[in-house]
């Protein structure tokens, strides 16, 4: 039973660490996307994909070095509670990352289309 608590509070820590990471990333390079700085945006793209795939393999890791057997309810217990935390931080941060584009313009596609048709 014990095992099982911990395995769930590293699922929902580890759940929760990916989407606070994103959020980091995307304030502090708010700045460049709003000049739509394809370096930066090509290493949020990088840095994104890197740090999800990662957390769930240091999840499965960590599993495996603590002898958890493929398919146990543990298992899914964990990936169940990574799966809720990831889900409810993804969204938070989709939300304030919604607001913030509509603050400052970039939800409009027509700005897209004036600069398409400058070139």
């Amino acid at each position: 039973m014990a095992l099982t608590l911990i395995l769930i509070l590293l699922g929902a820590a580890l759940g929760g660490l990916v989407p606070s990471l994103w959020a980091w990333y995307f304030v502090g390079t708010r700045e460049y996307r709003r000049a739509r700085n394809l370096r930066i945006i090509g290493l949020g793209q990088v840095f994104v994909i890197g740090i999800s795939l990662g957390s769930l393999l240091l999840m499965f890791k960590a599993q495996e070095w603590l002898g958890i057997a493929p398919y146990s309810s543990q298992r899914r217990a964990a990936l169940y509670a990574y799966t809720a935390s990831f889900v409810c931080g993804a969204f938070l941060l989709g939300r304030n990352e919604v607001r913030w584009r509509k603050s400052v313009g970039l939800d409009d596609k027509s700005l897209m289309l004036k600069q398409r048709n400058k070139t």
